[in-house]
């Protein structure tokens, strides 16, 4: 009788063990597998803080718990560009599967500033030099500006604006506009006269420049001198 108690003794303490290992094999499983043996309407996921981390890695963990990705894209002064600044719902929000998780992937400054720069020219006319000045490079909201001073020897009429470069050969070349102090667009047709302090931004889109900080950007302004169209051709020089 001894035996048969100790026996069934043994057994319990075995089923025992049992159930406890196969429960805590079960909640494993359940994690790995995004709950499965939970009811869809009762898991709830909770939204870690995912900032700074890279556009691809968060997504591939919103994807991998159950929650679906949508991506916006914002400037950051502080967040390294390509890596999530923010998440909406934001972080340690309890969510249900299937929510949308919108990442919003920083830009960069939306404002950057060439540490030095200079810039050369070839003169409209040699016997009627102009005067240039010049603040140097700047990027603002993905566009490229140049800011002149400029005092032309010479008369002439805005014509179509011109081309700018990373080579001056101008084998990949992309627009430029010419704007003025208060960023808005110039008449194609401005006409600018010789004596007379003209200022204005050259303006290059960067998504078409493909640099995000050119060292080197060569300009061509096309403009009508006398009934024949010519060119300002540019040259600048930066470190950032």
């Amino acid at each position: 009788m001894k035996k048969l108690i100790a026996v069934s003794v043994v057994l319990v303490m075995m089923l025992l063990s049992s159930c406890s290992f196969l429960t805590n094999i079960i909640s494993e499983l359940a994690q790995d597998t995004g709950n499965k043996g939970t009811p869809v309407t009762d898991r709830k996921i909770s939204l870690p803080d995912l900032s700074n981390v890279e556009e691809e890695i968060a997504r591939q963990f919103l994807t991998n718990k159950g929650l679906l990705p949508a991506i916006e894209y914002e400037y950051s002064d502080e967040i390294t560009k390509g890596n999530v600044t923010r998440t909406d719902p934001p972080a340690d929000s309890i969510v249900d599967p299937d929510t949308k998780v919108t990442l919003y992937i920083s830009l960069g400054p939306d404002y950057i500033k060439a540490e030095e720069g200079t810039i050369n020219w070839y003169q409209i006319d040699p016997e009627h030099p102009d005067e240039w000045n010049f603040s140097g490079l700047q990027i603002y909201e993905n566009n490229l500006y140049i800011y002149c001073e400029t005092t032309f020897g010479t008369s002439f009429t805005l014509d179509g604006f011109g081309y700018a470069s990373l080579s001056d050969s101008f084998e990949n070349k992309v627009p430029l506009t010419i704007i003025d102090p208060d960023l808005n667009d110039l008449p194609e047709n401005t006409e600018v006269k010789a004596g007379e302090l003209f200022k204005f931004y050259i303006k290059v889109p960067m998504t078409h420049l493909e640099s995000e900080r050119p060292t080197f950007l060569a300009c061509q302004i096309f403009i009508e001198l006398n009934g024949i169209q010519e060119k300002i051709q540019l040259y600048f020089t930066a470190s950032w």
